[in-house]
């Protein structure tokens, strides 16, 4: 109690503490992440036939998956940034699922290196699955008058409040900018178009828009429900 009291207190005197902590804690973190990416790399050197669910947060697969994320959570195998590369062997995954992480990493700087290595992973026919909210969908939604479309891509109720984000808008500029920005985690908004430009960038051909659950190998459609209305499914076969 007097501990706690006494935090508040020196908060008060020095309120730049909290967010130091913060800075701190993310740098050890992230230093951990970095030393520790040997060791994920050589524990998967030798498997192969891999399915790989990155980006998975909390929602990660018990079972036949290797999930990954920059985040501990539950069911995550490995913690390793996949921002610029990925810890598996050449030719070694059979199958890729990165459900609304892609618009999280940059389009100049990540986006590149991302895609290159998912195709240097895959096996021959391996499929890789990528679903971001869809660009498209939003834009559509924001030229139409009144709201009844955006309401059916995003879960809105009559007083606008998003079931999603907690948060009540009032122009649907300021939802767009929530979907596409959310606070800078949100490097940049997709639609059909610009995924396969990128796709063929890093190797990819054989490039389609897919829909919910629809796949060329089942085993890939794990996508989640709550997400159908806003997503953009594509699918890249190597």
């Amino acid at each position: 109690m007097k501990s706690s009291i006494l935090k508040k207190q020196l908060y008060k005197i020095f309120p730049f503490i909290p967010k130091f902590n913060l800075y701190v804690g993310q740098e050890l973190y992230s230093l951990f992440v970095k030393l520790n990416r040997q060791n994920v790399i050589k524990s998967l050197s030798g498997r192969t036939n891999i399915y790989a669910n990155i980006g998975c947060g909390g929602l990660g697969l018990a079972h036949d998956w290797v999930n990954i994320d920059l985040g501990k959570h539950l069911n995550v195998t490995y913690t390793f940034d996949c921002r610029n590369e990925l810890p598996f062997a050449d030719s070694s995954v059979q199958g890729i699922f990165t459900e609304h992480f892609f618009e999280h990493i940059d389009y100049d700087t990540e986006v590149p290196y991302f895609l290159q290595h998912c195709y240097r992973s895959l096996q021959p026919n391996g499929v890789l699955r990528i679903i971001v909210p869809d660009a498209e969908k939003y834009l559509i939604g924001y030229v139409q008058e009144g709201w009844d479309y955006m309401k059916k891509t995003r879960p809105l109720d009559d007083d606008l409040n998003d079931a999603l984000m907690g948060i009540k808008y009032q122009t649907k500029m300021q939802l767009v900018n929530e979907v596409f920005r959310q606070g800078g985690q949100h490097k940049y908004a997709w639609d059909f178009e610009t995924i396969k430009l990128s796709l063929q960038k890093a190797g990819f051909t054989n490039i389609q828009k897919m829909e919910y659950k629809q796949s060329h190998d089942p085993k890939v459609a794990i996508d989640e429900l709550i997400r159908q209305p806003e997503s953009l499914y594509v699918e890249a076969i190597k």
